[in-house]
C-alpha cells in the first residue's frame, strides 16, 4: 500500500474529490468502503502517496496530476481568498485548488503568465528553494521608446547587474526589441516584484510583465485562462533540474 509520512491524509484526499465533507468521508472510511492499492483501509488519518489508488465502494478515483499550468491573467490575485471581493485563484482555479494543488509561488495582480499548481509538497519547496536556481523567463513590454543604444546599454546593465532595495540582482539570456521595446530575460531567484524592480532601476520601468517559463515548462500557446496538466516526460526533466541543481551546490 503506498502509505507515505509525506503523503495528505486519506479523508482530506476523499474530500478534494468532493465525496462529501471531511466528517461524511470519515464515517464511510470507518464502514470499510474505502481501499488504498487494494488493501481495506478504515483509519481516515493514515497519510497515502500521490501514486496511490483509492477506490470507494469499488469505484477507482482519478488522481489528480501532479503538476499543472495555468496562463494567469493580469488583474487576478494569487491569494485563495480575497477579502474586497478581487478576482483570485479561489475563483479562477476552483477545481484544481479543490483537487489539492497549490500555487508554486505567485506571480503579481500585474503580471501575467505562466503560474505552475502543484499536488507535492516536496516538489514545490524544491522549485522554489533559492539554492536550487530554477530559471524563471519573463518578456516585459516597456515604457516610452527604446534606442539602440539604450538597449545595449540596458542589456550590459541587465547581466551586469542591478541594484535594488533588496539586494543586486542579475539576468541572463536577455534579448532587447527597439520596435515595440520589449526585453526578454532569464533569473533565478524569485524576490517580490524583482524583474520590475530591476527594469525600474535601469531606467526602463515594465509597462507589462508576462512570465514565459518556470524551468523546462513553456506557457507556450496556452490561452489565457487556460490550464494544461504537465505530461510525465516534461515532469521528470523538470525534477531533474532540482536535483542537478542540488547536486552542483
Amino acid at each position: 500500500m503506498s502509505a507515505s509520512a509525506k503523503g495528505e491524509r486519506l479523508d482530506r484526499v476523499l474530500a478534494q474529490h468532493r465525496l462529501g465533507t471531511r466528517s461524511e468521508v470519515t464515517k464511510f472510511i470507518r464502514q470499510g468502503r474505502v481501499k488504498v492499492d487494494e488493501v481495506l483501509v478504515t483509519d481516515p488519518s493514515i497519510r497515502i502517496g500521490s501514486a496511490a489508488r483509492v477506490t470507494v465502494d469499488d469505484f477507482l478515483l482519478e488522481a489528480p496530476p501532479v503538476l499543472v499550468a495555468w496562463h494567469k491573467p493580469m488583474g487576478v490575485i494569487c491569494t485563495v481568498d480575497d477579502p474586497w471581493g478581487r478576482k483570485d485563484l479561489g475563483t479562477e482555479v476552483t477545481e484544481w485548488l479543490r483537487r489539492g494543488l497549490h500555487p508554486v509561488g505567485r506571480l503579481d495582480a500585474d503580471t501575467s503568465g505562466l503560474l505552475l499548481f502543484s499536488a507535492s509538497g516536496d516538489l514545490t519547496q524544491r522549485l522554489l528553494h533559492p539554492k536550487r536556481r530554477i530559471e524563471k523567463q519573463y518578456r516585459a513590454t516597456l515604457e516610452g521608446p527604446l534606442t539602440p543604444k539604450a538597449g545595449l546599454a540596458l542589456t550590459r546593465q541587465l547581466e551586469a547587474g542591478v541594484e535594488t532595495s533588496l539586494g543586486v540582482f542579475r539576468a541572463s539570456g536577455v534579448k532587447v526589441n527597439i520596435e515595440p521595446p520589449t526585453v526578454e530575460l532569464v533569473v533565478t531567484e524569485g524576490k517580490n516584484r524583482m524583474v520590475r524592480r530591476m527594469l525600474a532601476n535601469s531606467g526602463h520601468p515594465a509597462a507589462s510583465l508576462m512570465r514565459l517559463r518556470f524551468g523546462n515548462i513553456m506557457l507556450g500557446d496556452l490561452e489565457e485562462g487556460e490550464c494544461r496538466p504537465i505530461p510525465d516526460d516534461e515532469l521528470a526533466q523538470l525534477q531533474g533540474l532540482t536535483h542537478r541543481a542540488h547536486e552542483e551546490e
